[in-house]
């Protein structure tokens, strides 16, 4: 979630908008009241078709909304049911942030990334699988060890916080880096 957001007034003309997101490198711009209530969204494509209009023109009213607390599976599953590519993110009728689908490959690249790091650290793969594969004991309800899993947690904790998801780095495989 992008929590700079983009907006603009129901009067904002059309160049206007297409140089603003030009600037920024976005696609999608929230319409705004004074209040910086949400009214609509408008999209580049929508600028591009439409010229010598404005925002209040252009926008997509009511739009799909979510949470801060929604997760990354229902705001995909929302994306992808309405054919769309953002969402703004309200709390209690605030503007929050707003959710793309960049957002969403970027989630997905850093989430590869963590993926490829663990399964290279073939001692705690083994201890992970092994903990999987393992049998039911009949000394403890559970048959997963909190070692193993533990150690997992940590490791895709550091990877997050020491910068483990990277945007551009010469250092790592170049199929997995963004280049911005």
């Amino acid at each position: 979630m992008s929590t700079d957001v983009m907006s603009v007034k129901p009067a904002a003309k059309q160049e206007q908008m297409l140089e603003m997101m030009a600037e920024k490198h976005i696609r999608h711009l929230l319409v705004c009241d004074e209040d910086r209530r949400l009214l609509g969204v408008v999209s580049n494509r929508d600028c591009r078709q439409n010229p010598e209009s404005k925002a209040r023109d252009l926008m997509a009213s009511c739009p799909t909304t979510v949470s801060p607390n929604t997760t990354i599976t229902v705001a995909v599953t929302l994306m992808m049911n309405k054919n769309i590519s953002c969402l703004p993110v309200l709390e209690n009728e605030e503007l929050k942030g707003v959710l793309t689908t960049t957002d969403l490959l970027l989630s997905l690249q850093c989430s590869l990334q963590i993926l490829m790091r663990v399964a290279s650290n073939a001692e705690l793969m083994e201890k992970v699988l092994g903990t999987l594969d393992a049998p039911p004991s009949s000394t403890s309800p559970s048959s997963t060890s909190p070692d193993a899993f533990d150690e997992l947690e940590m490791v895709v904790q550091a990877e997050t916080e020491t910068g483990g998801c990277q945007q551009d780095s010469s250092e790592n495989d170049p199929e997995l880096m963004v280049t911005a």
